[in-house]
């Protein structure tokens, strides 16, 4: 969390929104674009003001504000995560077990999934 307010060059204020809580304030921020970090305010002067920056120089202030950046929401994801390739159509998979349909794979005799799903990279 960043302490104070986001303070900045106007060129970098890129939002500012009604939000009734800090979670509001990120979901406003995630889907502004350029938003990378935002303060909410539930003081006296911007009482459930949301403020959304690209850029923040943190700056301690008397009022209420509740101050972040939106990368510790946005973690990257690891490659495996997004360079894969799945059949997902293949006639193994939703198979019946004991006459209930089931979601996964069907299975040999060792337990081993035998729907051939893996392409590799993506």
């Amino acid at each position: 969390p960043i302490t104070g307010v986001c303070s900045a060059h106007p060129d970098d204020i890129v939002g500012v929104d009604y939000a009734s809580s800090e979670l509001d304030c990120v979901n406003l921020c995630a889907n502004t674009p350029n938003c990378n970090y935002y303060s909410w305010s539930y003081g006296n002067i911007f009482n459930s003001t949301c403020f959304m920056f690209k850029e923040c120089n943190a700056t301690e202030t008397c009022e209420s504000f509740l101050s972040g950046e939106m990368a510790c929401f946005n973690p990257e994801q690891p490659d495996q995560c997004l360079n894969y390739m799945y059949k997902l159509w293949d006639e193994t998979r939703n198979v019946n077990h004991y006459g209930e349909p089931t979601y996964c794979d069907h299975y040999d005799w060792h337990d081993r999934p035998l729907s051939p799903d893996w392409y590799g990279p993506g």
